[in-house]
């Protein structure tokens, strides 16, 4: 049976879910979210543990060739979280982009900007429009931005003469606007170390600096799609799913898998890397074991002592995994 296969069982089990889900340890919990081909909000009990399974749940996404984007959602912490929080806000409402998104319970206490007071502040920077720089620098001031000799940090813009860079708070990049007259006649994007020119956009929207005066908090900005809370968080509201990475009877439904731990197969539990032949052994012939390594020199190690040890391990690369079997 192919790998894909063997998650579509897994798939159909858990979607919908309702209440409790208990038994998602490990990456499970990821896996579980990866299936999810429609929005929801997820609520974590630390920055560091959403930001743990953002990147664990995008990695099953993109295994299983699962298009719904995730998005890590930070609690406020100056311009770089606020232009974070802000674009996803914006993608989400305005652009219609819609996502998973991921989040603390710390940040769940945090109003985000409203929609249309963001598509408002928002400052959007067009070639060939018509914009005064000083009212771009008016605009910019009024939504968080600092004036530099040269920019260095999100938040943050500089204008020399008919050329105005900006560092945008969402943004990897500055961006240079070049000005005839008043209107918009270049915009690139260009790198901070460099200077140059790292590619020639059309139009860019920079999102606000700073979080909102009156926004709105995001259980009920995401009110339309399902909420879903780490049993690990300590105060859950009444009625949400919740979804627990302990085994526990009774309560809730059971997510059907049978934990790692106590299988000798977790690095603590054996003797070095030749431990996991024997621990692989003693699982059924039917189970079917997806090892992720950090390199393919890693995974043709691990190849080799498992084939050692009498185990078919194929090296396999990351878009041949769902159809292998």
């Amino acid at each position: 049976m192919r790998f894909i296969d063997l998650i579509g069982r897994f798939s159909s089990r858990l979607i919908p879910v309702k209440g409790r889900i208990n038994n998602l340890a490990g990456s499970s919990l990821a896996l579980f979210l990866s299936l999810r081909e429609a929005p929801f909000l997820m609520v974590e009990n630390t920055e560091e543990q959403a930001r743990r399974l953002v990147e664990d749940t995008a990695f099953f996404a993109r295994l299983l060739k699962n298009d719904l984007r995730h998005c890590f959602l930070p609690s406020p912490d100056g311009s770089d979280a606020a232009g974070e929080r802000a674009n996803i806000i914006y993608k989400f409402f305005i652009e219609k982009d819609q996502s998973a998104v991921i989040t603390s319970n710390d940040s769940m206490g945090h109003p985000l900007w409203k929609p249309d007071a963001l598509k408002a502040e928002a400052l959007r920077v067009k070639v060939s429009d018509e914009l005064e720089r000083a009212d771009a620098e008016e605009w910019l001031k009024s939504i968080g931005y600092a004036r530099v000799p040269l920019v260095a940090g999100k938040g943050q813009y500089s204008i020399r003469g008919f050329i105005l860079d900006i560092f945008p708070s969402s943004g990897d990049n500055p961006v240079r606007v070049e000005f005839f007259g008043d209107v918009i006649e270049n915009i690139r994007i260009f790198d901070i170390e460099t200077q140059r020119s790292i590619a020639d956009i059309d139009e860019v929207t920079i999102m606000p600096a700073v979080e909102p005066e009156d926004g709105e908090a995001p259980e009920g900005l995401f009110s339309g799609i399902p909420t879903l809370y780490s049993s690990a968080v300590e105060e859950i509201p009444e009625g949400a799913v919740v979804l627990s990475r302990h085994s526990i009877s009774g309560e809730g439904e059971d997510a059907g898998l049978f934990p790692m731990g106590g299988l000798g197969i977790l690095q603590e539990e054996r003797e070095g890397v030749y431990g996991l032949t024997d621990a692989l052994k003693r699982l059924s012939p039917e189970v079917m074991t997806l090892i992720v390594s950090s390199s393919h020199g890693q995974a043709e190690r691990i190849k080799q002592v498992l084939m050692d040890g009498g185990i078919v391990a194929p090296v396999l690369d990351f878009v041949e995994v769902p159809d292998y079997g």
